[in-house]
């Protein structure tokens, strides 16, 4: 497992878990938002993190991120289990007894530097996040991903769902959970209108710090480019 800082070294990190990464923000009053709790923890991995706070949140970010939701809420009971709504089911389906809450009292208690946003339109219940520091830092789980290492057996099963080695929209993802690609396509080029990121770090894949901002845009040019491979379509 590894650390980067993401805004400021006492602020937010990430951390890397096998073919995903998960996202730490810690409060003003020492707090942790953990957000896709990774699974494989060990005792020096636990030991860090109680080193940067005290567990409070544990978003999941929809439903597909459940791998560390059973060892992270079994060993922080006081922490708050989140999700969107549309994303219930599933977690609890898949982690037997977890008490799953909606994220308003989580939205409620972030300090203005950090926004959880429920991203439209996705069945599966996805939550990005936006982090203000010196830097803009906007944290995308499934919805867009950057791919650096397609080699193998899951490389070939990748391409052939759509997946380049390059920055894209996620093809399974606006396939098969985006109710309306349109409209969701609008919902991202409003936030890059609005409030376009410094640094852009996917769950999936490389980071992106110098010229995020473009490289996003160009993915939503009207509608975005059509999706490649085998779960290929257009808005």
């Amino acid at each position: 497992m590894s650390r980067r800082i993401v805004v400021l070294a006492d602020r937010a990190w990430t951390w890397d878990y096998g073919i995903a990464r998960a996202l730490f923000v810690r409060l003003d009053d020492g707090a942790l938002v953990v957000v896709s709790p990774p699974s494989g923890m060990c005792d020096a991995g636990w030991a860090e993190v109680e080193a940067m706070g005290t567990v409070r949140w544990l978003v999941a970010p929809n439903h597909f991120h459940t791998g560390g939701l059973a060892a992270w809420s079994a060993r922080y009971p006081e922490a708050h289990v989140v999700a969107e709504d549309a994303a219930h089911a599933r977690l609890r389906k898949v982690v037997p007894g977890l008490v799953v809450e909606g994220m308003a009292t989580c939205r409620e208690a972030m300090p203005p530097w950090v926004s959880l946003l429920a991203v439209p339109y996705a069945r599966q219940g996805e939550v990005a996040v936006s982090l203000e520091g010196a830097r803009r830092v906007w944290f995308v789980v499934d919805a867009i991903v950057f791919e650096t290492h397609l080699t193998g057996l899951r490389g070939l099963l990748f391409r052939l769902l759509g997946f380049r080695t390059r920055l894209q929209r996620n093809p399974i993802f606006w396939t098969l959970f985006v109710s309306d690609r349109a409209g969701a396509c609008a919902w991202w080029r409003s936030r890059l209108q609005e409030a376009a990121p410094d640094v852009f770090v996917p769950s999936h894949g490389r980071w992106i710090e110098d010229g995020a901002a473009g490289a996003l845009r160009a993915l939503f040019v009207d509608g975005g480019p059509r999706l490649p491979g085998a779960l290929g379509g257009s808005e």
